[in-house]
């Protein structure tokens, strides 16, 4: 019995030190570096009314309903950088509000700037905010009216959405008693050709990002 607890101390001694050693050793002085320095790792402090989120993989996500508005911040651009530069990085006046640093396995840190998103939500249609286009407007991009007997994709006329984008319903399911959907926005506006997708319920909880509840 004895032998046995030493064996066990032994591996579990081995299995700790694996899990430091995999990480590697640049990671715990860069984290130390940024405690010792008050720059905090991952951390977001929401204000004017927003709640942070965050998803299964403990990306943070901002959201604010204000009416019928529904506006958030999502991760958008992220770069890899030498820990001297954490000071002038987090010396940003957006920084822990729409900008927040982690800690690579290699020591490095990887900065992120987060966009706002805006939607207005009224009755059972979502429309998206233009901010490229000006005078700003919103444009619809989905109520369940679009997707009638069988209809999987839709092209929007330019008279509720100036993209003219297609709007394709990837998936449609009841989860909680609520309506979910995952829908896809593909379009092709001025050369820029892009597509993206919102995975939400009906009172538009987007379900990928908030508190990783699917």
């Amino acid at each position: 019995m004895k032998l046995l607890l030493i064996i066990l101390a032994i591996f579990q001694s081995n299995f700790l030190f694996a899990q430091r050693d995999w990480r590697g050793i640049e990671y715990f002085q860069t984290v130390s570096y940024l405690k010792k320095n008050n720059i905090p790792i991952g951390l977001l402090i929401p204000n004017d009314g927003f709640i942070v989120h965050y998803n299964c993989d403990s990306v943070p996500f901002l959201k604010k309903i204000s009416d019928d508005t529904i506006k958030i911040w999502t991760a958008s651009i992220s770069s890899a950088y030498d820990v001297k530069k954490a000071k002038k990085l987090a010396a940003n006046k957006k920084f822990s509000k729409t900008q927040y640093l982690e800690v690579m396995d290699d020591g490095r840190i990887w900065f992120t700037t987060m966009h706002e998103t805006i939607f207005l939500h009224r009755n059972d249609s979502l429309f998206e905010f233009g901010v490229d286009i000006k005078p700003y407007q919103f444009k619809l991009i989905f109520t369940p009216k679009m997707f009638v007997d069988s209809t999987l994709k839709v092209k929007l006329p330019s008279s509720c959405n100036y993209k003219e984008d297609e709007v394709e319903l990837e998936n449609q399911w009841t989860e909680n008693n609520k309506k979910c959907y995952t829908i896809r926005i593909n379009n092709q506006y001025k050369n820029d050709k892009t597509s993206y997708s919102y995975t939400f319920s009906e009172d538009i909880v987007f379900l990928n990002w908030e508190n990783c509840i699917r």
